[in-house]
């Protein structure tokens, strides 16, 4: 039986990348930024360009590595770095490396922007009546991630804040959709998971048994493969805000 305390409480769980900020835009940016050293080292001089679009690829499967939980936060820099290094035909080099990485955060920090409508959204959360629970529930790297929320001015305002890189295991993976329920109080069918990513977001908390909504900016077709599909598609976070509050009682759509 679920616990008592918790059949009441109601909650709101939003990703972070890509659906309160625009980490693709700034993923680009960081991307050429890494690359440029190692490009300049090369002999012949490369451009960044064609770099970052072969290491755009090879970073993609790095990354589903560490998602997966077959490789740890630090392993994932070091095989981010050396691959820019291999791909450049450039020999190992520990201060190249230290520069692609160097270069990769000082790029997502110029790069980083709250989407226009992310303030609004999350006033919509913060004022509703009753308040439900507001939480954030991210894949990424621990450490990147809690300083990208105090670079964005968003640390502090949720709770819980369930971040992959802190657990070892990620979305779409039920064992965060849990621990993000157990951190916040409530049952599955008293929480709504607004997300970008069809796997991870959507289909990963319907599986948990959470209400779901796909924030679909781009007007995608849903992902035949995906998994469960989404109970509502919104083009604006805000939007997908006014839905989730409908569901949960509280401010009308």
């Amino acid at each position: 039986m679920p616990n008592a305390s918790r059949m009441g409480r109601r909650a709101v769980f939003l990703d972070f990348d890509d659906t309160l900020h625009d980490f693709s835009l700034a993923y680009r940016g960081a991307l050429l930024r890494a690359v440029a050293p190692v490009c300049r080292a090369a002999d012949p001089p490369l451009a960044p360009e064609a770099i970052a679009d072969r290491c755009n690829a090879a970073w993609a499967e790095i990354w589903e590595r560490f998602v997966a939980g077959e490789i740890a936060e630090e392993r994932l820099w070091a095989d981010r770095n050396a691959c820019v290094l291999e791909l450049a035909g450039v020999a190992p080099d520990p201060a190249l490396a230290q520069a692609v990485h160097t270069g990769y955060l000082d790029g997502m920090d110029m790069g980083l922007r709250l989407y226009p409508e992310t303030a609004e959204a999350l006033g919509l959360l913060w004022d509703a009546r009753p308040r439900p629970v507001v939480g954030l529930l991210t894949n990424g790297p621990a450490v990147g991630q809690r300083a990208r929320l105090e670079r964005l001015g968003l640390a502090g305002h949720f709770h819980p804040v369930v971040i992959s890189g802190e657990l070892g295991f990620a979305k779409p993976d039920p064992r965060i959709f849990a621990t993000a329920l157990e951190q916040a109080g409530v049952a599955p069918n008293g929480a709504v998971m607004i997300g970008d990513n069809p796997v991870a977001d959507v289909a990963g908390a319907r599986r948990a048994g959470m209400r779901a909504i796909w924030l679909n900016r781009g007007g995608r077709p849903w992902p035949r493969d995906a998994g469960p599909a989404p109970e509502a598609v919104c083009r604006d976070l805000s939007a997908a805000v006014r839905q989730a509050l409908q569901w949960l009682g509280g401010s009308p759509v």
